[in-house]
């Protein structure tokens, strides 16, 4: 999800991060954001679920 212009916020859970490729993916995509002057803020769905007022902190 992208906020404002230059904020990206990806929410995962484990069972999807599990598999290498889909790891090594998210980190590649992460990168090229960054490279194109994004902030990349990755939270757990257990943290959203759960711990919702650090994320929206965090944002």
């Amino acid at each position: 999800m992208r906020i404002g212009r230059r904020l990206i916020v990806e929410i995962d859970g484990r069972t999807y991060q599990a598999l290498v490729e889909a790891f090594e993916s998210d980190r590649r995509e992460d990168d090229e954001l960054v490279a194109l002057g994004h902030v990349v803020l990755r939270c757990t769905c257990r943290r959203v679920m759960f711990d919702w007022p650090f994320v929206e902190r965090t944002v």
